[in-house]
């Protein structure tokens, strides 16, 4: 159903390619829900639940120190529905885990670029301090950065494989 096999009667089964258009369509969708969250979740921030954020923080720091890439995706994506928790909408993030499928698929193929892991560690950094100085628009463009931030790079993934795409 979500479109990560292809089946071939009598041939076989296959890993489909990432249909650019459903990723950058995702990539949109989340973006819109994501900013959403992080407003709603300012409006019920407590010290413990900024502590969180910065828990999960350091814990992605770790894991880019140690290389973990499988674990630093689990680390962000933690990040992320802690957020939605944060904000009492777990929902949104049901929603965004159905859409994020193929984004998570182009995720663990240019997470290991050079200076990638570093990139999200700032961008959580900069949606955090917005969130603990309640400062809903500079969290919010924080946000739509760091998830907008992938629709850009999709015209430029010259540099990938090409046969993992497909452009139709």
């Amino acid at each position: 159903d979500e479109g990560l096999v292809e089946i071939y009667p009598q041939s076989g089964t296959f890993v489909s390619r990432i249909p650019r258009r459903a990723l950058y369509e995702a990539i949109l969708i989340r973006k819109a829900l994501e900013a959403t969250t992080v407003s709603l979740a300012i409006a019920t921030m407590t010290e413990e639940r900024l502590e969180g954020l910065k828990v999960n923080q350091r814990a992605l720091v770790q894991a880019a120190e140690a290389g973990d890439i499988p674990g630093f995706h689990e680390i962000d994506t933690e990040f992320h529905q802690l957020i939605a928790d944060i904000a009492g909408y777990p929902g949104i993030w049901t929603v965004i885990a159905q859409v994020k499928v193929q984004i998570d698929r182009y995720r663990y193929i240019t997470l290991p670029q050079n200076g990638r892991l570093d990139l999200v560690i700032a961008e959580h950094a900069v949606i955090i301090e917005g969130m603990q100085r309640r400062d809903e628009g500079a969290a919010m463009l924080a946000m739509s950065q760091h998830i907008g931030r992938l629709t850009e790079e999709l015209d430029d993934i010259e540099h990938l494989d090409p046969d993992l795409f497909l452009d139709a």
